[in-house]
């Protein structure tokens, strides 16, 4: 099992346009201060495993690597506005 200081976090969020990237962006810049972590923001499409996403998870994880992480811990940070009635 890998030490603590050896773990990368990958936050793994919904592409919600310009705005909403830099607000979530804004939060994993804070979850940075004190973490070693990476970005990447997903959209709708998928194109299978070597499609457009690939590139942007195959850049953080090299990124993580790069910055001493062993292991990596992937976070899912997708949140929506509540509907209203």
């Amino acid at each position: 099992m890998a030490k603590s200081s050896d773990v990368g976090f990958l936050v793994l969020a919904s592409d919600r346009g310009f705005l909403g990237n830099r607000e979530v962006a804004t939060i994993v810049d804070e979850f940075k201060r004190s973490h070693r972590a990476a970005l990447v923001l997903v959209g709708r499409d998928y194109s299978g495993v070597e499609g457009e996403y690939y590139t942007y998870l195959k850049r953080a994880v090299e990124e993580l690597k790069g910055a001493g992480a062993t292991e990596i811990v992937v976070i899912p940070f997708f949140h929506h506005r509540p509907i209203q009635c």
